[in-house]
């Protein structure tokens, strides 16, 4: 598929940061299905892991979730025995790195379910072919107007939808 021919859907809310979990089911929930692949953006504190955590419980992981700052990855496994891996790359400094550290067998295993926040240092691999089907790019921004809401913005191609299905 050439670039030129990817359509694509975007949609976004502003929400609370009480409100997360109604975003998360409006938004997130309906594009979750096995080998989905999540992008989360946004600055330093805007509320991805707030997003992830709530978007990893909603789909039944029952484990504490915690933030994979440290350890780059937590991997959880839903009750269905699918494996869902939290991605935390703001310290992978390149996609050598990336591979260094071993993580293109859990990127290249399509079964995976993956959150990835900072996503910057792999964007050149999830635009490749065999991921535009399936990955969901979601911004998340503060709201200039209310410091206490969040603005969040999701796009994936129209070709997902049919894909998912």
């Amino acid at each position: 598929m050439q670039e030129g021919d990817r359509q694509e859907y975007s949609v976004s809310a502003v929400y609370g940061l009480d409100d997360v979990t109604r975003t998360v089911t409006e938004l997130l929930l309906p594009l979750w299905h096995e080998g989905a692949v999540f992008a989360l953006t946004g600055e330093i504190g805007a509320g991805k892991t707030t997003l992830s955590k709530a978007f990893m419980r909603l789909c039944g992981i029952a484990d504490n979730i915690v933030s994979p700052t440290y350890a780059y990855f937590y991997k959880y496994v839903l009750p269905s025995e699918q494996a869902v891996y939290h991605f935390d790359l703001y310290r992978v400094g390149s996609i050598e790195s990336f591979f260094d550290l071993g993580f293109s067998e859990i990127l290249y295993d399509s079964h995976n379910i993956m959150l990835f926040e900072w996503p910057a240092v792999i964007e050149p691999l999830l635009r490749e072919p065999s991921f535009l089907s399936r990955v969901v790019w979601v911004d998340v921004a503060y709201d200039v107007q209310d410091m206490y809401k969040r603005v969040i913005t999701v796009k994936y191609p129209i070709r997902y939808i049919v894909d998912k299905k």
